[in-house]
């Protein structure tokens, strides 16, 4: 019976551990939650705060930037047919080649994914090394000594203006869900600041 009772204590003790620890959990991703959306509410404030589309994204890589802690954020702008873009916005990290008004030419940009970000398609890429890029794609990342990205779309009136995109150049790096989010909801508010722009603009000529 002794045995028993120890047992059932030990039962009790581990489900006890449990529930704490998923309370733990809870709390952790709680709190996680409320300093991302500070951190969006604080980033959007910025960015919305500009009326010329060259302050929207020159704020909206810093904010990038400074908030994900990454060592590059740059803005990829598409042209019109697609095959090629430019690199029209970034903040980078010392030490680190610059991106700025870079062109990256189809096919080694891989127009494919050009549909699915329009989509809305948003890439996570932990290790360039790991993802199944062609070899001109992976050479043309080395070049800028990127191990890791996140690529998000952004939207303007409904078309793909362009690629909000972060990089880990100093090592691989797991993003988080978190993190994905975040960027994924930035680069949306990018979009409707550079729509708010443009209205600026048009009323002031």
């Amino acid at each position: 019976r002794w045995m028993t009772q120890i047992a059932t204590q030990v039962g009790f003790a581990l489900d006890n551990a449990k529930l704490l620890t998923a309370s733990a959990t809870t709390q952790v991703q709680a709190e996680t939650e409320r300093k991302w959306t500070h951190y969006f509410t604080d980033a959007i404030q910025h960015i919305c705060a500009s009326i010329k589309q060259d302050d929207v994204l020159e704020i909206s890589v810093e904010e990038v930037r400074r908030v994900l802690i990454c060592d590059r954020v740059v803005v990829y702008s598409l042209n019109q047919d697609s095959q090629y873009g430019t690199v029209i916005a970034e903040s980078v990290s010392a030490g680190y080649p610059r991106a700025l008004n870079k062109t990256i030419e189809d096919p080694c940009f891989e127009a494919r994914y050009l549909d699915q970000y329009r989509d809305g398609r948003v890439r996570a890429i932990n290790d360039i090394y790991q993802a199944q890029m062609s070899k001109c794609y992976i050479e043309q990342l080395e070049t800028l000594e990127v191990k890791a990205n996140l690529v998000t779309p952004i939207l303007n009136e409904g078309k793909l203006f362009g690629l909000l995109v972060a990089h880990q150049c100093s090592a691989p790096r797991n993003w988080q869900d978190y993190e994905i989010r975040w960027m994924t909801q930035i680069a949306t508010q990018v979009g409707f600041a550079l729509d708010n722009a443009k209205l600026l603009t048009a009323s002031a000529t």
